[in-house]
């Protein structure tokens, strides 16, 4: 009958309405576990270049402290080299006055 029909039918609607809202319900669920997974990315992201910029840093740090120790290093040679030379004239000086003696 009509009657057995409509009350099929609004059965049938029950549960499309109760589908539609069990998959409203998931839509839902599944953004905002997106938007999570978003921003445990964009937490990643932000790690990894603070990270790189101090590694970064680090290399700079390392290579200014080579540099300064090149140079403390080549401070020092030059003044062996220094010391060396009046070593020499010393040296020098004494066996001229040596030889002036006899």
């Amino acid at each position: 009958t009509v009657l057995t029909y409509l009350v099929e039918r609004i059965g049938d609607l029950d549960s499309a309405i109760d589908l539609q809202r069990s998959l409203e319900a998931e839509r839902d669920r599944l953004i905002h576990s997106q938007q999570a997974n978003a921003a445990k990315v964009k937490e990643m992201i932000e790690e990894v270049e603070a990270s790189e910029a101090e590694r970064q840093n680090d290399m700079k740090d390392l290579k200014d402290n080579f540099a300064r120790k090149e140079r403390d290093y080549k401070m020092l040679l030059d003044e062996k080299d220094r010391d060396l030379a009046k070593q020499h004239q010393y040296s020098d000086n004494f066996r001229a006055e040596v030889a002036d003696y006899k």
